[in-house]
């Protein structure tokens, strides 16, 4: 199925209790996702790097810090 679809039908299903209309609501599920599927994916990149005997690479670094701030982020 469509993640879009998904996401908009999670929305569509959840009881608004706050003074956000339900377009605000579906793009904060969307970021969300968005961010999620980032982190997923900075994971992987961080599990390759590991891997690699070389971990004080420059692309490393950075992945832990993108996932670090992506773990702030939704806190």
């Amino acid at each position: 199925m469509n993640t879009a679809v998904q996401v908009f039908e999670k929305v569509e299903h959840t009881e608004i209790v706050s003074d956000k209309s339900f377009f605000e609501v579906l793009k904060e599920e969307w970021e969300l996702y968005e961010i999620n599927q980032k982190k997923e994916e900075l994971l992987e990149y961080k599990k390759a790097y590991e891997e690699e005997p070389d971990k004080n690479s420059f692309n490393a670094q950075m992945i832990e810090t993108f996932i670090y701030l992506i773990e702030e982020e939704l806190k």
